[in-house]
């Protein structure tokens, strides 16, 4: 099963990435495509009889059923009578492979067909060209919810909608459409945030044990230290600095490594699967045709900067006994 999609390529341009999407398909042997006619068959594309219909298809899409530009597939579709509701007799429709597109979007690449609109109007046989509008705003951070709620009253008092039941369901923003989605994907970032808190919890518990050995094998030394002439407070310091050492090298040392590996992510789960001849990201489950990976700044700021005050209050613990330790007890220890 497939989805049509008949559009305007020169409007389409201005609200969504086909354009990039055409310009990124690497497996055209013809070429980048002429993004001004994009729907453009191939200059040797020689047809046999009436000319099939062009379309541009996922680039999954055509390699799963072995086309390229210029080929021809025969497609099948249902309609419904608007009078009756009831279904139609299926309807064929030669289409002739004008182009592929690639979206790095699995779901996009394998089920889409992007037809020009007159042409997929005819052939559905409908009155309408239109069963749905895109918009792109220029700032949808703060202009999004609004201007939904807006539209909705307007094409209400144009006479286009005609359910105010329906409202949250005919038109929709980004999110909305994905809600799904996003929802996993949240609920995926809270299971990796309690996953990194116990790994936090676990460093700040190992440099709390290495530190609490260290006091007790050092025990006698603190003593020496103390009839020497060193105060409580400089006991503290000198572990807490131990502490804060480890927690600076480690975290900065760790935010290195951790961004690296975000960058090169996809180079090394590509070699991973060569020496293991497993496929770790299968391309085929996935939603994505790559390992997806967004810095920011800030989160891995504050990560970084909670590692280390957790690691400084777990290396205080064993500081604050090595600063109360009696010099008389520990001189006579062993």
């Amino acid at each position: 099963l497939v989805s049509l999609v008949g559009i305007d390529a020169q409007d389409e341009y201005r609200v969504s990435q086909l354009k990039e999407h055409l310009e990124q398909d690497i497996d055209n042997r013809f070429g980048p495509p002429d993004l001004s006619d994009p729907f453009a068959p191939p200059s040797d594309y020689e047809p046999d009889g009436r000319p099939a219909d062009p379309a541009i298809l996922g680039q999954q899409l055509a390699r799963q059923w072995g086309l390229e530009p210029g080929d021809e597939v025969e497609l099948v579709t249902g309609t419904t009578d608007p009078a009756t509701g009831k279904f139609r007799e299926p309807i064929n429709r030669r289409v002739v492979v004008a182009g592929t597109f690639h979206s790095e979007h699995n779901g996009q690449d394998i089920e889409r067909i992007y037809m020009r609109r007159e042409h997929l109007t005819d052939w559905l046989g409908r009155e309408s060209g239109f069963s749905q509008i895109a918009v792109k705003l220029h700032n949808y951070e703060e202009q999004g919810r609004e201007f939904k709620y807006r539209a909705w009253a307007n094409l209400y008092a144009a006479g286009f909608l005609h359910d105010p039941g329906r409202f949250a369901w005919e038109i929709q923003t980004w999110e909305d459409s994905r809600s799904s989605m996003l929802a996993a994907i949240e609920n995926e970032r809270v299971l990796l945030g309690v996953m990194l808190l116990l790994v936090l919890l676990v460093a700040a518990f190992t440099i709390f044990a290495i530190l609490s050995m260290m006091v007790a094998e050092k025990r006698r030394d603190i003593g020496i230290l103390c009839a020497l002439g060193a105060t409580p407070g400089g006991i503290l310091r000198m572990f807490l600095m131990i502490g804060a050492w480890e927690a600076l090298l480690g975290a900065s040392l760790g935010c290195v490594a951790g961004i690296l590996g975000a960058i090169y992510i996809n180079d090394i789960e590509a070699a991973l699967s060569r020496v293991f001849g497993v496929q770790i990201f299968n391309r085929d489950v996935y939603l994505f045709d790559h390992i997806p990976t967004v810095i920011e700044l800030i989160p891995v700021a504050i990560i970084v900067t909670g590692a280390v005050l957790l690691t400084l209050v777990a290396a205080a613990i064993p500081a604050i006994r090595a600063a109360r330790l009696n010099p008389v007890d520990a001189l006579r220890y062993e």
